[in-house]
C-alpha cells in the first residue's frame, strides 16, 4: 500500500508506506509546511492505529528541510519513535544533509542508519 501527499517531490514533502517502512522526504518549503506536516501526522497516526505496527521503520529522504519545518520534523520523529521500535533511516545526497541527520541524532538521542544515495 502506498499513498503520496504530493507527487512533485522536488517541491513538496511526500509520504508513502512500503511494506513495513514509512518513507517521508522531498523538499520542505516554509510556505506550505504546516499543512503538509499536519497531513503527514494525521496519515501516520491513522496508519499506526490501524496497523498496530511496533516494528515499522521510518526512512527519511529530504533534499532540504527549511528552518520552519525543522520543529515539525523533530516532533514527527519523536512521535514515531514513541509508537514504533523500528529503525530510523536517514538518506542523504550530500554532506550537508548527512550533517543535519547527525545533528538530529544528537539532539533527539536517537540512532539513524545512514544511507548515501547513489
Amino acid at each position: 500500500m502506498a499513498f503520496t501527499l504530493n507527487t512533485e517531490t522536488r517541491n513538496h514533502i511526500f509520504f508513502t508506506r512500503n511494506g513495513h517502512e514509512l518513507n517521508v522526504g522531498g523538499r520542505s518549503l516554509w510556505f506550505n509546511c504546516a499543512n503538509e506536516w499536519n497531513s503527514i501526522f494525521n496519515r501516520a497516526n491513522d496508519l499506526m492505529k490501524k496497523s498496530k505496527v511496533i516494528d515499522m521503520d521510518l526512512s527519511l529522504s529530504f533534499e532540504m528541510v527549511d528552518s520552519k519545518s525543522m520543529p515539525k520534523l523533530i516532533e514527527f520523529i519523536k512521535g514515531f519513535k514513541s509508537h514504533s521500535k523500528g529503525d530510523l533511516i536517514w538518506n542523504y545526497d550530500d554532506e550537508d544533509m548527512k550533517d543535519l541527520g547527525e545533528d538530529l541524532e544528537e539532539i533527539l538521542g536517537v540512532h539513524f542508519k545512514f544511507k548515501q544515495a547513489s
